[in-house]
């Protein structure tokens, strides 16, 4: 005779006070460096400058402008957006500074909210206290690795759309290969 388990009790929604503090915790501590220091963190940040300068030079995004020929060797799904973005006014520093600080943030809702999606909202907090302790995840953040955080996030869309069966999942698929070869290897 198979013994009954005992129905586990619903669990208690998470404080979104919690929450909030999280985000906030985060936010101070990704942006910190941007108000700390004269200069942004890492050691890509004249190479990522002459790429965003010269792939929006090589206007619509599908050309390629002359550059030296070690700048040929990057991966151009980054780089797609960004020369619409300076294109459009957008100036390389903002790039370079704040949305940087903030991408980071931005790449842990992706992670939590598809993580409480599947997991749960247990799950999807504790992504956010990952990112908000996890000395790797900031050192990627401190040396300027833009592409494989791009490229993350592309790959956490691609999965979202796997799961829902869309066509999108393809074109967010092609972005993650686009953005960084590493990463796109997950697929």
């Amino acid at each position: 005779m198979k013994k009954k388990r005992a129905a586990s009790a619903p669990s208690k929604p998470i404080d979104r006070r919690f929450i909030g503090v999280l985000i906030c915790a985060l936010l101070l501590k990704f942006c910190w460096p941007l108000f700390t220091y004269h200069v942004p963190l890492g050691f890509d940040v004249g190479m990522y400058r002459y790429l965003f300068l010269k792939h929006a030079q090589g206007f619509p995004p599908f050309l390629i402008a002359p550059m030296d020929a070690w700048a040929l060797g990057h991966p151009l799904g980054l780089f797609f957006f960004t020369s619409l973005l300076v294109k459009i006014g957008l100036p390389v520093d903002w790039l370079l500074g704040w949305l940087w600080n903030i991408f980071p943030v931005c790449l842990l809702l992706l992670l939590a909210w598809m993580t409480a999606r599947r997991h749960g909202q247990e799950t999807g907090v504790l992504v956010l206290l990952m990112g908000l302790l996890s000395i790797a995840f900031f050192d990627g953040f401190a040396m300027m690795y833009w592409k494989t955080y791009a490229a993350l996030a592309w790959y956490v869309l691609s999965l979202y759309f796997l799961e829902r069966r869309s066509w999108w999942a393809i074109v967010t698929g092609v972005l993650t290969v686009a953005t960084h070869h590493q990463v796109g290897l997950l697929f």
